[in-house]
């Protein structure tokens, strides 16, 4: 056999393993459940609004992707787009299953330092990146602060949130 087909079956075989461990482990979740209440409730839910979030969440790993690169790229990566979109699912596929979401930034930060660039530069890439997010966070409820004081009558925890909202951004001022 050519060393090229036997990559080919390889990988096929790989992806086999893969999906079967995958389905074998949703059997395993699935199976105590009370099947004709899980299909109920499955039949109730409003696809079009699933599909909507999908699509939220989609177009915002593809926010983090262009902001992520433009990081990455003074730092010396030479990643390109989708990689950088592959290694953000990574990581949100981690933040998912380790008790903390810190373990998808070790994840980004691992594949980012495989890639080529230093330990630190890899860390600082990350940093910056969730630096660059928590500031958007805070631009973004300042932005709807005004709103938000509307439907909360200019309750004590609408004036709350607005005073951290501004100190956060003073902080961010400061740094």
């Amino acid at each position: 056999m050519k060393p090229a087909a036997w990559r080919r079956y390889r990988q096929v075989a790989l992806y086999a393993l893969k999906l079967g461990i995958t389905l074998v482990l949703f059997y395993f979740i699935l199976s105590p459940l009370d099947q004709v209440r899980l299909w109920t409730i499955l039949g109730g839910l409003d696809f079009l609004s699933i599909a909507l979030a999908l699509s939220i969440l989609g177009l915002q790993t593809l926010v983090t992707s262009i902001r992520w690169k433009h990081i990455l790229q003074p730092l010396g990566a030479r990643l390109s787009f989708v990689s950088i979109f592959r290694l953000l699912l990574i990581g949100a596929y981690f933040n998912q299953g380790l008790p903390s979401a810190i373990g998808g930034d070790a994840v980004r930060v691992l594949y980012v330092q495989r890639a080529g660039l230093s330990l630190s530069h890899a860390m600082t890439s990350v940093v910056l990146d969730r630096l660059a997010a928590m500031m958007w966070l805070l631009i973004m409820t300042a932005a709807g602060f005004p709103i938000l004081l509307d439907l909360a009558d200019g309750s004590q925890r609408a004036w709350s949130i607005g005073f951290l909202t501004l100190m956060g951004l003073a902080a961010f001022g400061v740094l």
